[in-house]
């Protein structure tokens, strides 16, 4: 029953989504442009310019071919956006599934998940919907199970926070203490001399195979701007509590950073 209410949900999304699709194709968010931005000067073979370290650059990535290939980007995003919140919703059932949740919950959660992912394709640049779908495939990797017993499953759930990195630098700070902590949990029950052996073994692994992934771009981004960093979007954040927007407590109008940017966004 679980599996049919599923393919009614998913079936009920698709619906949602081409329906609704002409009213909302054209609404973008701030952020998109940004994002669009790097991904037309990738296109270009602006490669310098299209390292940004406000922007994180996977979902970019993903739409170089599309621009290359001449589509609308803004019109790309939404149809990537409509695939990634079908794949969340698949993603999100296999999570539930993890977890002992009534049966009725479990049959109407798919309906209400598939509009929430139809709201979250038309209103948000694929972005999130990318480190949405990437988190919830490290989650079900982290809570599969026998999860820590299996190295494979280390190194794969490691492999996918990277990419969630690349998706949102966010995540880099939250697969250090996610993975800790269910590290340590998860081998709570052994004997101490093993609890510390296994528990700096899976660490290793865990780490060592995440720093792998995200090190080529932490160093280009490193270079580029003179210093260590993992992004600047935390500073940027930050920079709106100090001034209007523009990091400088001196300035209220920003210079944008290169003579064809729209914004200081860029």
């Amino acid at each position: 029953m679980n599996s049919f209410s599923r393919i009614i949900a998913a079936a009920f999304y698709l619906a949602l989504f081409f329906i609704l699709f002409p009213w909302f194709q054209y609404v973008i968010d701030i952020d998109a442009i940004s994002y669009i931005h790097v991904a037309q000067r990738f296109a270009n073979g602006e490669y310098y310019y299209s390292l940004n370290g406000y922007w994180s650059p996977l979902i970019s990535w993903v739409l170089v071919p599309f621009i290359k290939m001449g589509y609308d980007p803004v019109l790309a995003s939404k149809y990537i956006n409509g695939l990634l919140g079908l794949l969340c919703l698949f993603s999100c059932n296999v999570l539930t599934d993890k977890f002992n949740i009534n049966s009725t919950i479990k049959r109407v959660l798919p309906f209400v998940l598939a509009i929430l992912l139809v709201s979250f394709a038309f209103y948000e640049l694929c972005a999130d919907l990318l480190q949405l779908f990437l988190l919830l495939l490290y989650l079900n990797l982290v809570l599969s199970k026998d999860f820590i017993n299996d190295n494979i499953k280390i190194i794969f759930a490691a492999l996918v926070a990277g990419l969630c990195y690349y998706a949102k630098a966010y995540s880099f700070p939250f697969f250090f203490m996610h993975f800790t902590i269910v590290t340590i949990v998860a081998l709570l029950k052994s004997k101490p001399m093993q609890f510390k052996k296994a528990l700096i073994s899976k660490l290793l692994i865990g780490f060592i195979t995440f720093l792998l992934v995200t090190a080529p771009y932490i160093a280009l981004i490193s270079h580029k701007y003179g210093s260590f960093r993992i992004s600047n979007a935390g500073m940027l954040n930050t920079s709106w509590f100090l001034s209007p927007g523009t990091g400088d407590t001196t300035t209220i109008v920003a210079v944008p950073p290169f003579g064809d940017a729209t914004s200081y966004w860029d």
